[in-house]
């Protein structure tokens, strides 16, 4: 297990499974979405478009819309999540920094 105890070896991975499973949490939606007549649509893409639509609230899971004064956290992080799935990859956080921003929330 030694690779696990060298921090520099993923340090510079780029995060876009991390984002995606973040996206699962905050949405409560699965990776791809079906919009019936067998149509399927990728979760990533899905948030870009209501986003761009202004309508970022509406991508939020409603049970964690219950919960008092964290929506400005919860943008916070989908922004952090976009970023990690964005289409180009050298675009995309590596993951260190992904814990940083994280942590800074």
């Amino acid at each position: 297990m030694k690779f696990l105890a060298t921090p520099s070896r993923n340090a510079g991975y780029r995060a876009p499974s991390f984002g995606v499973l973040i996206l699962e949490m905050l949405t409560g939606k699965s990776p791809l979405q079906s919009l019936g007549c067998e149509d399927m649509v990728d979760l990533p893409r899905w948030v870009q478009s209501v986003v761009r639509e202004e309508w970022t609230v509406e991508v939020f899971d409603v049970e964690l819309m219950q919960y008092q004064n964290v929506q400005e956290e919860m943008v916070q992080m989908l922004q952090i999540v976009m970023a990690c799935v964005a289409k180009m990859p050298d675009a995309r956080p590596r993951i260190d920094d992904v814990v940083r921003m994280i942590e800074e929330i």
